[in-house]
């Protein structure tokens, strides 16, 4: 009973000391949090917080609402606000006034100034920054957290919300190794940076590993390392090296915070493949762009060859400037499928909703490797310039809203799944049924061309002909580009066929294309409005069908026995 006293006595002592070592670490907090802050960055901090405190399993400080300002300059200030911060330490490290194992900050805002960067001097602050033998917290963990950009006179502020965080510190025989991982929704792109630092930087600068990923992109992630270097309000990263799925890179980058932050990147790569398809896009949603108002950069990319799905370029060259929230790609020539690609591609993110221009020019291009994953009517050696324009935050509202102008000019190739000779003969022939199909077979032709009108995601052209070996035609019609379907009425003349009278050579028999991009069924003519005949029905049971019934009947047999007539036999 004795023993049970006295380690009841020494409990309640170890206790009693614990409770007054955090009372007093309670009490005096705020202070120690200024004083450890301004040891450890050089910065002058102001901290109020309310404080709680628990004990098991470790001793827990909670500070409620705590704020702290860092002053940039004379009347500027940085602010940040936390709903709750969490330091857990072990007993002893509480006494000692130690800094905690792990610090867990929950709903963190960070307001900067306008024209925050003005204040920025990053080698400055490192140099400034006075040395501490004491470690860092071994963990520092952020959740529900955001930055808020303020915006000067007649402008919104811009919120980047959802950020969370792990900051893990590691000392190894004397070397402090940090890693970092980062998440911000940044709208549906949902982006995650992972950074890791191994031992101490040198004097050509701290070298870094990275992971970036963008989930909303569908892009594999973009792992690296560099060596992280300053000179005055700039952040240098030479010796980039990484890869990209299973494509390698190299490159340079800077972040210059002299004025407005400036991102400027340089990347050459040999291969570059990046998953891609009619759907591949990310469906943006508002908020998303506008951290592009924050920052300006540069993007210089070199490839030997790039894959986007089925699409592939050589030898490509693009330079991706962003300037007050307006992206600018340009595409240097390249090669495309046989042929040329060039073209330019800009994208207004402020506004209620982006707003997108193309101008692209083809040539020579192979064009069923192109569209096979899509509109594959057309087989040919294509030259095509477009110039388009369209907003939304989803592709079917982008698609809805195209307006612009096309051209473009097919040579040596075919129309697929319709047979426009065929169809002709069909109408000659004379039978039964005016809407007989001939969906299986394809046209050749020599040429091929039309210009279209874009509007409200429809091209419409009125001007469609072709010059072909058996036909000539011309048409018009329209491609819906939302819903991928065709609608054409052309007008067919054969052309060329041996031991066809001249009469039926210059018949125009109308044909009407429609359906599916990639699977359009093909007749002749059709019916009428409210089911009355089509002129191609009435046409053929005119006098007129009643003259080629005789050109096409054989002379009489000798026993007085009249043969059937049919179609006219091709002389190719």
């Amino acid at each position: 009973m004795r023993r049970l006293g006295w380690a009841a006595l020494t409990f309640a002592v170890v206790l009693t000391g614990m409770l007054l070592a955090a009372a007093y670490a309670a009490r005096a907090l705020p202070t120690l949090v200024a004083e450890r802050l301004e040891r450890e960055t050089g910065l002058a901090w102001r901290v109020g917080a309310s404080v709680g405190i628990s004990l098991v399993p470790d001793v827990a400080i909670t500070l409620g609402d705590a704020r702290a300002e860092v002053q940039l300059a004379a009347g500027t200030a940085a602010q940040f606000e936390a709903r709750q911060v969490r330091l857990l330490a072990s007993p002893l490290e509480i006494l000692r006034a130690a800094m905690p194992r792990r610090v867990e900050i929950d709903g963190l805002t960070v307001m900067l100034p306008p024209e925050w960067w003005r204040f920025v001097d990053v080698a400055g602050a490192i140099e400034a920054r006075p040395r501490s033998d004491s470690p860092l917290p071994g963990r520092i963990v952020l959740a529900n957290s955001a930055v808020v950009f303020k915006a000067g006179p007649g402008r919104s502020p811009r919120t980047l919300a959802g950020i969370a965080g792990d900051l893990a510190v590691e000392e190894n025989a004397g070397a402090r190794s940090l890693k970092v991982d980062l998440q911000a929704p940044a709208g549906s792109l949902n982006a995650r940076l992972g950074l890791t630092q191994r031992g101490a930087p040198a004097e050509d600068g701290a070298p870094l590993e990275f992971r970036i990923e963008a989930a909303g992109l569908r892009s594999k992630p973009l792992v690296g390392r560099t060596v992280l270097g300053t000179d005055g309000p700039r952040v240098i990263l030479s010796q980039l090296t990484g890869t990209l799925g299973d494509s390698t890179w190299a490159g340079a980058a800077l972040l210059d915070l002299t004025a407005k932050p400036l991102v400027r990147i340089d990347v050459s790569i040999p291969t570059l493949r990046l998953d891609g398809g009619p759907d591949a896009g990310p469906a943006l949603s508002p908020g998303d762009l506008d951290v592009l108002q924050d920052f300006d950069g540069r993007l210089g990319l070199r490839a030997k060859s790039v894959a986007i799905g089925s699409v592939t370029a050589s030898d490509v060259a693009a330079d991706i400037q962003l300037a007050d929230g307006v992206v600018t790609a340009r595409l240097a020539e390249a090669g495309f499928h046989g042929g040329t690609i060039a073209g330019t591609l800009s994208l207004v993110s402020a506004g209620a909703e982006p707003r997108y221009a193309l101008s692209a020019e083809l040539r020579n291009v192979s064009s069923l490797p192109l569209f096979s994953r899509g509109f594959g009517l057309v087989d040919g050696t294509l030259t095509a310039s477009f110039d388009v324009a369209g907003s939304g935050w989803r592709g079917d509202e982008i698609g809805r809203s195209l307006a612009g102008t096309a051209r473009i000019e097919a040579r040596n190739g075919r129309l697929n799944m319709v047979d426009l000779p065929a169809l002709a003969q069909l109408a000659a022939a004379h039978l039964p049924s005016v809407t007989q199909r001939a969906d299986a077979g394809r046209t050749a032709f020599d040429q091929l061309t039309a210009s279209f009108t874009i509007e409200g995601g429809r091209a419409e052209t009125r001007d469609l002909a072709i010059l072909g070996p058996v036909i000539t035609a011309k048409g018009a019609g329209s491609i819906d580009l939302t819903a991928k379907s065709v609608a054409f009425s052309i007008l067919t003349q054969l052309v060329g066929f041996k031991g066809m009278a001249q009469a039926l050579n210059d018949l125009q028999i109308p044909v009407v294309i429609e359906g599916p991009w990639d699977g359009p069924r093909s007749r002749i003519g059709g019916a009428g409005a409210g089911g009355a005949p089509s002129p191609v029905d009435s046409f053929m049971r005119g006098p007129l069908g009643g003259l080629l019934d005789r050109l096409l009947s054989p002379p009489p047999r000798d026993n007085g026995s009249a043969g059937a007539a049919g179609p006219p036999r091709s002389g190719r």
